[in-house]
């Protein structure tokens, strides 16, 4: 009875037919790296949409494709030419938001400025970005619109407030701290309309952006300059 017990408790450890692989050095030290990144608010795992390629996903996040290969090693096998599935998810370093001061900010070729300035987070795809910021700092329309509604409590994003812009554009801004607009006011282009906070389910002070286009949630990156 014991030797099946044991045989048993061998087959759990290594499974039936196979041998125990522990991981290498360089297993080791790429999941260190991975963790590390991730722990420190450094990078974030990115969702790969429908027409991303490695250089395209590399450029959002001021980073180059090799970095990307390194930090997923299963994923795209060592090399930058192995093909993206969407909806896959990769790990990717955080890109490094740099929007200046007001009298700088330049839209994009699709008219958008960047909400704040900070380090972005998280990049959820289509479920929008959290861009790290401080506590108070300005958040501006990141384009002329139409504030259609201002919310006080939003289960899990706190203040939060929505803009509607032209061509079918809709932008949200969550986690603030302070709401300075109402519903039905009309706002330009870096108009201060809130101030950066922690409420929601935010653990630091940050603000989570969405971009809608008709009513469709779509990834702010690929409109964002």
């Amino acid at each position: 009875m014991r030797k099946i017990v044991a045989s048993c408790f061998v087959l759990l450890l290594v499974g039936c037919g196979s041998t125990l692989r522990l991981p290498s050095d360089e297993e080791r030290r790429l999941n260190d790296e991975i963790s590390l990144i991730l722990k420190n608010n450094a990078g974030a795992y990115y969702t790969v949409q429908s027409g991303d390629t490695l250089w395209a996903i590399a450029k959002k996040h001021n980073t180059d494709v090799d970095t990307i290969v390194r930090l997923n090693p299963e994923t795209l096998k060592g090399s930058t030419h192995t093909p993206l599935v969407t909806g896959q998810t990769l790990v990717v370093p955080a890109a490094q938001v740099n929007n200046g001061s007001p009298e700088d900010l330049i839209p994009s070729d699709s008219g958008f400025i960047w909400p704040v300035r900070g380090q972005v987070l998280n990049n959820l795809g289509k479920s929008g970005i959290n861009i790290k910021s401080q506590q108070g700092v300005d958040v501006r329309a990141v384009k002329s619109g139409r504030v259609i509604q201002t919310l006080e409590k939003m289960e899990g994003y706190g203040k939060v407030i929505i803009i509607k812009h032209a061509d079918g554009f809709s932008s949200l801004y969550g986690y603030n701290s302070e709401i300075l607009v109402k519903d039905g006011q009309t706002v330009k282009q870096g108009d201060v309309v809130a101030k950066v906070g922690q409420t929601g389910r935010a653990g630091q002070p940050q603000l989570h952006f969405r971009l809608f286009k008709d009513n469709e949630p779509v990834n702010p990156l690929n409109y964002l300059p």
